[in-house]
């Protein structure tokens, strides 16, 4: 499988550099491969983890969220990963090949450490790895890299490293739809948790429990389980992807994207947030007009304000999401009454920037109603977190009720195989087409 593990590598090893710096002592740079397997080290490991799921949330959330027509393209300078040549056509381009890149590049960092920390611990006499709270953070951070490729990949391909989360027997060949990064994402998730709990570290429980919730619901069809998981995570918790302003791969790029601070290649402009924020002064879907159409396109700038800052967190799981699938939940047992408690739930715990009250309650008259409010709630809740393509994919392929939007012109609600993993890795055939999203109506 063609994933960049040298480069993998080389983030954990400047990580141990940049945790030994002070005023008198200098970076020494990358470091060899067998240094981190000292637990000494081992932290500096989750911090190169945490470092590459931050930098694949934004690279997927830059070209995916364009793509399931959450944001407005209005320029295409950004120089890597540079936007598909038409918008939202995802196909198995250059823009394809970084964005699968760098995603598996986090999925392999987290995992390699759990499994690095995992095989020292064993020559350890006082450290038992079922209690290791680095072991717990990697896995962690492995299950939210699996979702986001999950969510977010059309097919999924793994090397056969024989790891921690024991996945079958794999060359490299396509392993299937998007399913197989959900299962181990909850095998990482399970296994996080186990840890935790083991160590009494309670935000990383809640994290697990709330990242398995997600993918047992959405991706696996597990709604039962993913309840059970929801109703431990409490309504105020949220995990975040961390970003700083101080080096640019880990800028927050969905709010550097449209500033006019250099770029301007996302607005608000004619996206769905722009009359819902004017209607509802939701602060979920903040935007501000910057007064200018000096953008590549000529369109008006209107910066999204959900991110005010290169160093904005953005979340991975919250509680308020835990809510929202227990809404989806009893839809799927035709309980419209009690989604909609779970919805309204959500909403009049937000204050609007009009009226400085909460958000009105919604009503459903019908199921196909409750539906229509469970999609447009998710939208606003998780806007600009990388998560809308596999809401839309999920809904599409159940054929649940409700509406949403359009999305009958694109080509595909997920990024394809791409050029680079075809051509190195001889499983796949060179003339493979990623699966098409079943109600394009386009050539």
């Amino acid at each position: 499988m063609r994933t960049l593990l040298l480069r993998s590598t080389l983030i954990v090893a400047i990580a141990v550099g940049l945790t030994a710096c002070d005023f008198d002592v200098t970076n020494p740079g990358p470091v060899q491969d067998e240094f981190l397997d000292d637990p000494g080290a081992h932290d500096a490991v989750v911090e190169g983890a945490n470092f590459a799921l931050s930098e694949a949330l934004w690279q997927v959330s830059y070209i995916g969220d364009e793509s399931a027509r959450q944001i407005t393209r209005s320029g295409r300078n950004f120089c890597c990963p540079k936007t598909p040549p038409r918008v939202g056509e995802l196909t198995r381009d250059a823009a394809s090949s970084n964005t699968w890149n760098v995603a598996h590049e986090a999925r392999w960092t987290a995992e390699d450490g759990a499994r690095r920390f995992q095989r020292a611990l064993a020559e350890e006499d006082d450290v038992d790895f079922q209690s290791y709270e680095p072991a717990a953070r990697a896995l962690l951070i492995a299950g939210y890299a699996n979702r986001l490729l999950g969510e977010n990949m059309c097919e999924a391909v793994f090397d056969n490293v024989g790891d921690i989360l024991d996945p079958e027997e794999s060359d490299g060949e396509i392993q299937g739809g998007d399913r197989p990064y959900y299962e181990r994402a909850e095998q990482a998730f399970t296994k996080a948790l186990d840890i935790a709990q083991n160590a009494g570290l309670q935000e990383i429980e809640y994290a697990a429990h709330a990242g398995r919730a997600s993918v047992r619901g959405a991706g696996l069809g597990d709604w039962e389980g993913a309840v059970s998981d929801a109703q431990v995570v409490p309504e105020d918790f949220t995990y975040e992807a961390r970003y700083d302003g101080l080096e640019e791969a880990q800028y927050n790029h969905m709010w550097w994207m449209g500033s006019m601070d250099p770029w301007a290649d996302w607005t608000v402009f004619d996206s769905f947030a722009e009359e819902y924020y004017e209607e509802t002064g939701d602060p979920r879907t903040a935007w501000r007009d910057l007064e200018t159409t000096d953008s590549p396109l000529d369109k008006p700038m209107f910066e999204q304000q959900k991110y005010t800052s290169r160093s904005d967190n953005v979340n991975l799981s919250s509680g308020r999401e835990m809510l929202l699938i227990k809404a989806e939940a009893e839809l799927r047992n035709g309980n419209e009454g009690a989604a909609m408690n779970y919805i309204n739930e959500v909403r009049t715990t937000v204050e609007s920037d009009i009226t400085g009250e909460p958000l009105e309650a919604k009503e459903a008259g019908s199921l196909e109603e409750a539906w229509t409010a469970l999609k447009d709630e998710r939208r606003v809740e998780l806007w600009l977190e990388g998560r809308r393509m596999g809401d839309l994919r999920r809904w599409i392929a159940d054929d649940t009720p409700g509406e949403m939007e359009d999305m009958s012109e694109r080509i595909r609600l997920c990024f394809p195989i791409p050029d680079s993993e075809v051509d190195g890795n001889d499983q796949i055939p060179a003339d493979h087409e990623s699966p098409r999203n079943p109600i394009y109506t386009g050539s």
